[in-house]
Parts: C-alpha cells; sequence; structure tokens
C-alpha cells in the first residue's frame, strides 16, 4: 500500500495537524486580528501616528536643507561644464596665486 492511500487516522499527527492549521487559516487568522483589536485596541496604531506626525516638521526641515544642497551641488557642476567659467576659474587661481609669491 503507498503511503498516499493510507487512511486519515493513520497519518502521522503532526501531518494532520499541519494540515488542519493550513485549511483553517482563513478563519484563524482574521479571528487574531480582531481579538488582538479587541484586547489592545487602536492603542498602539494611534501612538504611532502620534510620534511620525510629531517627525514631519524635522524631516521637512532636512529635506528642504538637502534639497537645497543637491540644487547648489547640481549648479556647480552645471558651471563646471562651462568652458567659459572654466577659464574665469583658472584665471582667478593664477592671479591668487601671483599675489600670494613670497618677495
Amino acid at each position: 500500500m503507498l503511503r498516499s492511500e493510507l487512511p486519515s487516522r493513520r497519518r502521522p499527527l503532526l501531518h494532520r495537524t499541519v494540515m488542519a492549521t493550513l485549511w483553517w487559516s482563513p478563519v484563524w487568522a482574521p479571528l487574531a486580528l480582531s481579538v488582538q483589536l479587541a484586547v489592545r485596541g487602536l492603542e498602539p496604531a494611534r501612538r504611532e501616528r502620534d510620534r511620525l506626525s510629531a517627525e514631519v516638521p524635522v524631516v521637512g526641515e532636512r529635506y528642504r536643507k538637502s534639497h537645497a544642497k543637491v540644487e547648489q551641488l547640481e549648479a556647480s557642476a552645471t558651471a563646471w561644464q562651462d568652458p567659459v567659467f572654466q577659464e574665469r576659474a583658472r584665471r582667478v587661481r593664477s592671479a591668487d596665486g601671483a599675489n600670494t609669491r613670497p618677495r
């Protein structure tokens, strides 16, 4: 007799337990969520919402600062791609070098 042909009462207890748990999971999963809501309520979610709401100004300020820095760096990168700017920067560096030489 093949193993699959064994009557269900002769199958190992662990196998039957796992199969029953999986079979009934559409029932017990929402039930577990309902029990959690009944016991703990929505308080953890409210606390998290309040914590995140308090962080909004901090994150917004950090975003504005980083966005301004990105714009500044993009403008600098664009300027350094311009040959006229490169030549002017070279002249300024060479003029500064000429003024700082020891006499």
